[in-house]
């Protein structure tokens, strides 16, 4: 899938290469612990479930709601629709 999938579109998608990498490291060990996927592929590839996950607006990046702050910046977690 990642030959056919257009990596701007996801970066597009998450706001930036950096927030697209932090949401895909999230949501692969969210998968890998034994979170259910969100979409309905015929994979066990976890990278190309992420991938179509992001394209179908089932996950994104936000910051937590509580404001907590680690490191200088927003803790950010997953969000699922």
């Amino acid at each position: 899938m990642a030959d056919r999938l257009d990596i701007e579109t996801l970066v597009n998608k998450t706001g930036g290469p950096f927030y697209l990498t932090v949401l895909i490291q999230k949501r692969l060990k969210e998968l890998k612990e034994g979170a259910e996927k969100l979409v309905d592929l015929e994979t066990d590839d976890l990278l190309e479930i992420v991938y179509q996950e992001i394209i179908e607006d089932k996950i994104e990046l936000i910051p937590e709601a509580d404001g907590q702050e680690r490191d200088g910046g927003k803790v950010e977690e997953i969000f699922k629709r």
